[in-house]
């Protein structure tokens, strides 16, 4: 029979993994099915087949990505950034992974470590896209991206063991993916079905994610009481669940949001909502894994601190390298 502790644990898993699952669905639908005009790149096809239209110009030349994000922007030979709002607030992902790096030096186990270098090629990506809009630069971005999810989920899924067959696993699908997405042209079958791939797997991965995330707080907090895992936890859930609501409105309302009442700008909810909310997320999860590491897994006490109220940190008084 199931104990009440574990029909808890289940239902306290699917209240995190339902919401997720709605919005995430909705996001793959937007990303690989069906993209609004407003924000169709001019690389991507409509519904009837045909291509967006003239593709906008950069110094980087004609854009040609899958994607047109809804901040716009000028365009001409010119112009070395075609979205700058994006392209800035792409920064947040290596800036908040070199502070971890920083801050927790020596502290996490290896693969805590990979995540950390995979947010920051990500973040360069993201970067190079949103400053050209070019197909190369896209993939660039989501790749590193893609495996960012499916490796945080390998961690989590290992996350009581010292044993790195899950890790290696994710690994190598993130890179079957890419190999497919970077070989085969682009236009063929192969190369829409490893699209079509990616962005189900991603949002099942994401899903894992969030949801082994709670019972991995919980697994910290009943060792060393208190509440500052499922604190980690829930300011990660909450900033990735309004990164991706904010990602969904700012793709099915652009027109909209381009052409408020009263004047008010446009406001910018792919850099201020995607970009931040996740790169918080991201931040917030880093350090609850990090304590499962230390409390759970190398049975070590830690504390976390909070360095002018806002940047969690976590302590520990000894610790080992790998």
């Amino acid at each position: 029979s199931i104990s009440l502790g574990r029909l808890e644990l289940i239902m306290h898993a699917v209240a995190v993994a339902a919401p997720l699952t709605i919005l995430l669905s909705g996001a793959v639908v937007l990303y690989a099915l069906y993209t609004p005009q407003a924000t169709r790149g001019a690389g991507a096809r409509s519904p009837s087949g045909s291509h967006n239209g003239a593709a906008p110009e950069s110094f980087w030349g004609a854009t040609d990505a899958e994607f047109d994000w809804c901040e716009g922007g000028a365009n001409g030979d010119h112009v070395l950034v075609l979205e700058p709002m994006n392209t800035i607030s792409s920064f947040v992902y290596p800036i908040l992974a070199l502070v971890a790096w920083r801050w927790h030096r020596g502290q996490p186990a290896v693969w805590l470590r990979v995540l950390l270098l995979t947010a920051t090629v990500m973040g360069l990506g993201s970067v190079a896209f949103h400053a050209s809009l070019r197909y190369s630069m896209q993939l660039l971005d989501e790749l590193p991206l893609y495996a960012l999810a499916l490796l945080a989920a390998a961690v989590l899924r290992a996350r009581n063991t010292r044993t790195h067959g899950a890790q290696l696993v994710a690994s190598l699908v993130a890179v079957a993916v890419a190999a497919a997405l970077l070989c085969a042209p682009r236009a063929s079958q192969v190369h829409g079905a490893a699209r079509v791939f990616m962005a189900v797997s991603f949002g099942l991965a994401f899903v894992y994610v969030l949801t082994a995330g709670s019972v991995s707080a919980k697994e910290v907090d009943a060792r060393r009481g208190g509440s500052d895992a499922r604190m980690l936890f829930a300011l990660s859930f909450f900033s990735f669940v309004g990164a991706i609501a904010a990602w969904i409105v700012d793709m099915v309302a652009c027109e909209t949001l381009r052409d408020l009442p009263a004047g008010l700008p446009y406001p910018q909810l792919h850099a201020l909502g995607w970009h931040l909310g996740t790169g918080a997320g991201l931040y917030f999860l880093f350090c609850m894994l990090l304590l499962h590491q230390h409390e759970v897994l190398d049975r070590l006490p830690a504390t976390v601190v909070w360095p002018a109220g806002i940047i969690p940190k976590v302590l520990v008084r000894n610790h080992h390298r790998d």
